[in-house]
């Protein structure tokens, strides 16, 4: 199985979950606050007070962020490779 192909297959199980929820639990744990998008949970720090907690809230909303966009990203970038390797494969065949 190829690289992309591994991909592909990762994605396609991840595509159909809507990644745009997001909801925030208030210390519903001990270990404090966390930012839930899709059905991944992100520990962070919802109510910074130090500048630790700051940094730890900016790197748990920066992983949200980067959760809810990352099956589009996927796709686009996935797309974008078998278009150009089947490019370049169509160019050698000339």
């Amino acid at each position: 199985m190829s690289t992309l192909d591994e991909i592909a297959r990762r994605l396609e199980a991840v595509e159909g979950i809507d990644w745009s929820e997001t909801a925030e639990e208030h210390a519903a744990e001990y270990y404090g606050d966390w930012l839930k998008v899709g059905p991944a949970w992100v520990l962070t720090d919802l109510t910074p007070s130090s500048p630790v907690d700051v940094a730890d809230a900016a790197e748990g909303r920066a992983v949200a962020e980067f959760l809810q966009h990352a099956v589009a990203d996927m796709r686009a970038l996935l797309d974008a490779a078998r278009a150009t390797s089947s490019g370049s494969a169509e160019s050698g065949r000339e």
